[in-house]
């Protein structure tokens, strides 16, 4: 009786094995992952890159010689360059039905690098973002980001100049850091908003739910920040110049820890800020 058992559960496991292998196999032909790489010598003024909200993927948008790609992953990937526009996008191959992922064949990330010349663009619109957006030494007059409702990014932007940024979602981690963002909005529902030794001018920066915290700021900086239930933390790295406050507590309280500030005020005033929160403190340093 114990030989049978033991012949048993060795034939089981073999065939277990063998269906695994074959299984495996199957997957690794249906879910090979692709890879791209293309180089452009001309140059462009705009740039559009449209992703596909259903994947999660590290996107990574940095300074080079050329435009360049490099992308591995399970979609395609297509460039048009015209009239001074590039365009790159991601085709879908196969919707991803599966849930959990036990195979080692498949990606949880697909990877996509573009190198983009110093020039300043005119341009530059990230439809679909989602995963984790890289954005570094990048300058540009315009930055538009689009991301769907469901999904919940993660922004780096590093040593940028960026004139004018739009970006509107319900979820966000966003990072900011060593940069000049000159004109715009900035506002998410939930999540994490950390600036740090950045200069802003001309720029809301919106959190509703949570802390937004801005460390080491540029001592000429000219913006708004509101929360309705978190809290605002403001300090300097050196000296504010010329700069007013306006803080709107409405059940929260100010805290003002910074020897410069006399009357909410140092020198002119004429870069003001105002900070609103609902529930919230408000935390100058």
């Amino acid at each position: 009786m114990k030989r049978l058992f033991i012949i048993g559960l060795s034939l089981f496991i073999i065939c277990f094995l063998a269906a695994t292998l074959v299984w495996f196999g199957f997957e690794h032909q249906k879910f090979k992952i692709n890879e791209y790489q293309k180089t452009f010598h001309k140059g462009a003024d705009d740039l559009t890159i449209n992703l596909k909200s259903q994947v999660r993927q590290d996107v990574t948008i940095k300074k080079g010689k050329h435009f360049a790609i490099r992308y591995k992953g399970k979609r395609y990937i297509r460039s048009a360059h015209s009239n001074n526009r590039l365009t790159i996008s991601e085709k879908v191959n196969k919707k991803d039905r599966y849930g959990m992922n036990f195979n080692p064949f498949r990606l949880k990330k697909d990877s996509l690098v573009i190198t983009v010349p110093p020039k300043k663009l005119n341009s530059f619109k990230i439809h679909n973002v989602d995963g984790e957006l890289t954005i570094k030494d990048i300058a540009t007059k315009s930055l538009s980001l689009e991301s769907t409702e469901y999904s919940n990014p993660k922004i780096n932007i590093e040593d940028s100049k960026i004139e004018g940024l739009k970006y509107l979602t319900t979820r966000l981690s966003a990072h900011i850091s060593n940069s000049e963002i000159l004109g715009g909005k900035l506002k998410t529902d939930e999540g994490e908003l950390n600036l740090h030794k950045t200069l802003l001018k001309n720029v809301a920066v919106i959190n509703h739910k949570n802390d937004i915290h801005l460390t080491d700021m540029q001592p000429l900086c000219n913006f708004k920040a509101s929360s309705d239930n978190g809290d605002i933390h403001l300090n300097y790295q050196h000296k504010p110049k010329d700069t007013s406050l306006k803080l709107n507590p409405i059940f929260g309280k100010e805290h003002i820890d910074n020897q410069y500030f006399k009357d909410y005020r140092v020198g002119n005033g004429n870069n003001k800020i105002e900070l609103y929160t609902y529930y919230g403190d408000i935390y100058i340093k």
